[in-house]
């Protein structure tokens, strides 16, 4: 039965799809301060983009792992080629999830070898990206990211070449590690460490409330504990550093007022600034989607 359902074996279609489900299930939570929701949206996007935005990475996500199927070296290189041919024949202009695409192809490359349990699957990705990647993924991305433009992308210069310069890294790792310090970029080096733990508070959380609930608490604990790298780089450090501040003053009232007035109160302050925390929304993204993955498997061994 459970193969039946697509939930074992290499690329396991239904496990893709449930991950992929993260991609709706965060932009429809609210409240969240300066972000998409289901009641809120920014001036170039809205709830309606992020659903047809998470159908082309799923799409994607299944070439990602097929490609995997039969190679190492440039199955991740091939969802992002996919996804940015997707995205063109949908004239999907504005950027929606750049940081979702990157965590998201190499946990897709990595079900190549099947689903047994969400942190296995995060450390075998990670391992991939260090072990199968090279030019082809660093050029790939970088049209990518040439293509969505996104906001806080400026003039570079530094041990890679910038974006837009009619030059491509050698190398997807050297990219990744010249963006360490942002906290997607820094997942796939270290083992998605945040993700790990924003599965974890879901977990603990969601036995007690709804899934949204327990996406918005595990939003509190990681702007309270690791502040958002999205808004460093759209609006600089010492917009981070008041963001951390605020965030780690919405977890201690979040205590006693209740996450959702809590959220409401810090969205009063971020959204007139055009603070979004996308960094840390891409993560909790993909662990929402691990998470309904994971109780898919619990309820076929049940």
């Amino acid at each position: 039965m459970s193969g039946a359902l697509g939930v074992r074996g290499p690329c396991p279609p239904a496990i893709i799809e449930a991950i992929a489900s993260g991609l709706v299930i965060e932009p429809l939570a609210h409240p969240k301060p300066g972000s998409v929701t289901r009641l809120v949206g920014h001036a170039d996007k809205d709830i309606f983009d992020f659903a047809l935005n998470a159908f082309i990475v799923s799409a994607s996500m299944h070439e990602a792992c097929r490609a995997s199927l039969s190679r190492c070296q440039g199955s991740i290189a091939e969802g992002f080629r996919f996804y940015r041919g997707l995205r063109r024949r949908w004239k999907r202009g504005v950027n929606i999830s750049l940081g979702s695409i990157l965590l998201y192809m190499p946990v897709a490359s990595s079900l190549s070898r099947g689903f047994e349990g969400a942190r296995s699957l995060l450390s075998r990705a990670s391992n991939l990206v260090a072990r199968c990647t090279g030019r082809e993924e660093a050029v790939e991305y970088y049209k990518l990211l040439e293509e969505m433009r996104p906001s806080h992308l400026r003039s570079y210069k530094g041990p890679v070449p910038g974006v837009g310069s009619g030059e491509y890294p050698s190398s997807f790792l050297e990219v990744l590690e010249s963006a360490r310090w942002d906290h997607v970029h820094r997942e796939l080096l270290e083992g998605y460490p945040l993700t790990g733990k924003a599965l974890t508070i879901i977990e603990r959380e969601a036995g007690d409330s709804d899934i949204e609930t327990a996406l918005l608490k595990s939003l509190v604990e990681l702007l309270a504990s690791h502040g958002d790298t999205l808004i460093a780089a759209k609006h600089g450090y010492k917009a981070y550093i008041a963001a951390l501040k605020e965030a780690k003053t919405a977890a201690k009232i979040s205590e006693k007022i209740g996450v959702r007035k809590t959220l409401e109160w810090l969205d009063s302050l971020w959204r007139p600034r055009g603070w979004n925390p996308g960094a840390l929304l891409d993560i909790i993204s993909l662990a929402s989607g691990l998470y309904i993955a994971e109780n898919i498997i619990a309820s076929q061994q049940g």
